[in-house]
């Protein structure tokens, strides 16, 4: 019973934090877009939100999403690609500073682990696969930290 109570509070932390970090991702990015010029920024922070709960395959995602966007809305080289780039520097100051800080100390997971185990959950079960990747990460790193026989594992799955 306690190795599935830890298992739930780790997992609750886990994504009670992403959602928020992912929803003032949400924001900042709308508003970044409003000041930009691009149109329904509202609709693109939603889509910003929910594609930063995948990891790297949705900011890359979003990334190449704003580069079609700023070339179908803007005509200079310049603001074509500044959707995208601001989208990537904001993206690059929440994934290597904000989610770190929040999150990285309490949810330390190796990130060859999520990669890893991104790629077969988005295998096995497609989006909703790649969706739960990393809260499966963390029900495993959770339970195996909580046996005795498990450790070995947990270890390699942490940092």
């Amino acid at each position: 019973m306690e190795i599935s109570h830890d298992v739930q509070r780790k997992i609750s932390d886990y994504l009670f934090g992403v959602s928020l970090i992912n929803f003032g991702v949400g924001l900042i990015v709308a508003g970044a877009l409003f000041f930009l010029g691009v149109p329904n920024p509202v609709m693109w922070g939603v889509l910003a939100a929910v594609l930063n709960y995948v990891p790297y395959f949705g900011p890359m995602v979003m990334a190449v999403l704003l580069a079609a966007v700023g070339l179908l809305t803007f005509n200079t080289l310049s603001n074509v690609l500044l959707p995208a780039g601001v989208y990537l520097a904001l993206h690059l100051l929440e994934s290597n500073l904000v989610t770190p800080i929040l999150i990285g100390r309490r949810m330390a997971l190796n990130p060859l682990a999520i990669f890893a185990s991104l790629i077969f959950w988005f295998w096995l079960w497609g989006v909703p696969g790649a969706l739960l990747s990393v809260p499966i990460l963390v029900s495993v790193k959770a339970v195996c930290d909580g046996l005795p026989r498990g450790a070995f594992i947990g270890e390699i799955i942490s940092r």
